[in-house]
């Protein structure tokens, strides 16, 4: 697997890409093998530094049934259909990494399925999923993926399809999804757990919505996305109401569930916007979305925020600039974590072919430039990402370079301050107390028998050296280190994230360290 490459200027690690064309095969099988499209999330992470991934996979018995059909070679349509007539052959698979995406377990398969999974860990590292299967079902394991609980049905309706997980703190987790009314219009039903996924409340209508119509042939349903943080639970999905071609609607609840504010249109177009997805940390809220421009095929991506918790909304902005973007096929997906924001999708124009992410720093105030994850002429679409807490951006996407459809995974360091890939195991740092108002001890062992070279550097959250507390040679021991959250010049510094990189020659580990006065 190839390596983002990274350089250190004057202080500041910067990720050094033009294109990307390495990955790791996570599936690697005979059949089809997709992650999940539109707003379900195929990847999470955890606080161990753990990876999870899900998706579905066609076996090859089922593949040949289904070559005759149009949409074959783009999955897209197929897969329901493909689950509602042959079952037996369509598999959910998950598979995780236990150093941060370097090196993966072993593939379990996981249940069978009519619809793409979506999703979620929480505080206590518990891993949740949620998929359609002739209902929505629900399944959770408790020890971080190793060993998986009997399925849970949350839905009975076989028009079920869509869903998506949010998951706060230690025991709320949130699932919404959509059921079909008449063949144009859908009804979302919201259902949540307070004790981390043991018991579910019995499910509620919050929204009623229908297609848009985006030409004479192609529709777009409305598809919901959900998120969550602190008592704050967020939903957008496309409408056409009050005779509109098609607008991003919110709708919140502040109680963390238990009730719901009144609907809230985001956008007012000329034309018709579509698949939005939401994102949150605290009370700030991201919305993005496609929106058209043209009565051709080209369309930009807009993105909105709120910093009180969707109560007040700023201006719209264009973060992705009017181009053939493959909605059908990599409809763009919003994350956030703690300051940082990302999008990523699937860029359509043939000298860009390929999957492309951009991302933010500073809680959207500022934007770089678009990034490539895989550029080549082979097919790639439904991409999907998560930021970890240490901030690197894990991607995964549905890759056609082996010949069939395979699930790719690669990780690029938001921050820049990015670990070694000749990273050890028996290389430790911890932070407490973390988070810290005045002053925290930084515990580090250096493993090695003989002198060594280290280093130890608090670097902020835009990857500029703020302190260092170490440099020299040190002996094999464990020491320990107090910060008092000052700079290199002695001044007190901010609230906020920081990253405490432990450094050896060929070694490094990298925590997050959040002060708050």
């Amino acid at each position: 697997m190839k390596k983002f490459k990274y350089f250190a200027l004057g202080g500041i690690f910067t990720g050094l890409v033009v294109s990307y064309n390495g990955g790791t095969n996570l599936s690697n099988t005979t059949g089809m093998s997709c992650t999940s499209n539109f707003t379900a999330r195929s990847v999470a992470t955890d606080s161990r530094n753990r990876v999870h991934v899900v998706w579905g996979d066609v076996g090859d018995t089922l593949e040949s049934k289904l070559s005759s059909q149009p949409h074959f070679a783009k999955w897209g349509g197929s897969f329901r259909k493909a689950g509602k007539d042959f079952k037996q052959d369509l598999n959910l698979y998950y598979r995780r990494s236990l150093d941060g995406g370097t090196t993966w377990e072993d593939t379990i398969r996981l249940a069978d399925a009519v619809g793409m999974p979506s999703i979620a860990t929480n505080d206590l590292d518990i891993v949740h999923i949620v998929w359609p299967q002739e209902g929505i079902s629900y399944k959770r394991s408790i020890d971080g993926g190793v060993n998986w609980e009997n399925d849970t049905l949350l839905g009975v309706d076989n028009t079920s399809i869509g869903p998506a997980i949010a998951t706060v703190g230690e025991n709320l987790a949130h699932i919404v999804w959509r059921e079909e009314i008449d063949s144009a219009t859908y009804k979302f039903l919201y259902t949540r757990s307070i004790d981390g996924g043991t018991n579910w409340n019995t499910s509620t209508q919050i929204v009623i919505a229908g297609n848009v119509q985006i030409d004479s042939t192609t529709t777009a349903l409305p598809c919901p996305s959900l998120s969550a943080a602190n008592n704050l639970v967020h939903l957008v999905w496309q409408n056409s109401y009050d005779d509109s071609l098609g607008e991003i609607y919110y709708r919140h609840s502040a109680d963390s569930g238990g009730s719901w504010e009144s609907t809230k249109r985001l956008t007012s177009d000329t034309m018709f916007s579509f698949f939005p997805t939401v994102a949150s940390s605290g009370n700030l809220v991201y919305v993005g979305w496609l929106e058209a421009v043209s009565t051709d095929s080209f369309m930009h991506y807009s993105f909105r925020r709120s910093t009180n918790g969707g109560v007040d909304w700023e201006n719209p902005v264009c973060l992705i600039p009017s181009e053939p973007i493959d909605w059908a096929l990599g409809t763009p997906q919003l994350n956030a974590r703690d300051e940082l924001v990302a999008v990523i999708w699937k860029n359509a124009v043939e000298e860009s072919l390929g999957i492309w992410f951009k991302y933010s720093t500073d809680s959207g105030l500022n934007w770089g430039t678009a990034k490539c994850v895989r550029l080549d002429t082979a097919d790639v679409y439904y991409p999907s990402a998560a930021i970890d807490d240490s901030g690197h951006l894990h991607i995964v996407w549905t890759d056609t370079r082996d010949g069939n459809p395979e699930v790719y995974y690669a990780k690029y360091s938001l921050l820049g301050i990015e670990e070694e890939t000749k990273r050890t195991s028996n290389l430790t740092l911890s932070v407490n107390p973390n988070p810290f108002n005045a002053g925290t001890q930084i515990r580090f062992e250096v493993p090695t028998s003989r002198a060594t070279e280290v280093s130890l550097r608090i670097y902020n959250i835009s990857g500029k050296l703020v302190r260092t507390l170490l440099k020299g040679k040190r002996i094999s021991g464990v020491y320990t280190t107090g910060w008092d959250a000052k700079d290199d010049r002695g001044r007190t510094i901010e609230n906020g994230v920081y990253f405490c990189r432990f450094a050896t020659k060929n070694h490094s580990i990298t925590k997050k360290v959040i002060l708050i006065k």
